[in-house]
């Protein structure tokens, strides 16, 4: 809210004392605002293609009784380094 209605603080701590360059630093504080928008809308559009890309590439398998299956074992999380003895 500070930036839209620009208060004692900010005024002092730009030593903004012109009109005219008070509402260009407003206008590019806008345009700033403008970009971060539209910058999080490309994020979100190209996670969200990532994520149909991925989804459609996923292979998916069935097992059957008695397939060999690698167990997930929990113990290994607290794993100190990737080349250290369990």
């Amino acid at each position: 809210m500070e930036f839209i209605i620009p208060s004692l603080r900010i005024v002092a701590f730009t030593n903004i004392d012109d009109f005219g360059v008070e509402v260009d630093h407003m206008s590019q504080l806008l345009d700033l605002e403008e970009d971060r928008f539209i910058t999080g809308f490309q994020q979100q559009v190209h996670k969200a293609r990532d994520k149909a890309w991925h989804d459609r590439h996923i292979k998916h398998k069935v097992f059957q009784v008695g397939d060999l299956v690698l167990l997930y074992d929990r113990k290994f999380l607290k794993h100190l380094g990737k080349f250290q003895a369990h």
